[in-house]
């Protein structure tokens, strides 16, 4: 759960998994080759962590990490876990409409300053 907060707040996962290999090795109640075992596995899943989250996170996503991280925590508020990810998908989807129309808006506001640009450089006589 710590984990699951933590990659929400953009930490590395590594802030809990050392500590626990410290504790893993400290307390002893395991076989040395599952403690190895589980120090790799941790050590592997931090890394792949640090380099998983950029290369999925900046895909084709033109949405500002806090309308992202909005997303998620309303969605997790409001649905739970699944709740964290459609959040997040429905707040960058709107935030991509919303851009998208505002960009429409001032493309039609520059085509009809242009026209009345153009309608004023006409000679008052007509010629």
């Amino acid at each position: 759960m710590i984990v699951l907060l933590l990659g929400i707040a953009q930490l590395p996962a590594t802030l809990v998994t050392i500590p626990v290999i410290v504790y893993l090795w400290w307390a002893g109640d395991a076989s040395t080759a599952m403690n190895i075992f589980y120090t790799v596995y941790l050590v592997v899943a931090g890394l792949a962590d640090n380099v998983l989250k950029p290369m999925l996170l900046g895909r084709g996503v033109d949405a500002p990490m806090p309308v992202i991280l909005l997303g998620a925590l309303g969605g997790m508020v409001t649905g739970g876990i699944i709740g964290l990810f459609i959040g997040a998908v429905l707040l960058a989807v709107g935030y991509e409409l919303f851009m998208e129309w505002v960009g429409e808006a001032d493309s039609v506001e520059s085509e009809g300053a242009g026209e009345l640009e153009a309608g004023s450089m006409a000679s008052p006589t007509g010629d």
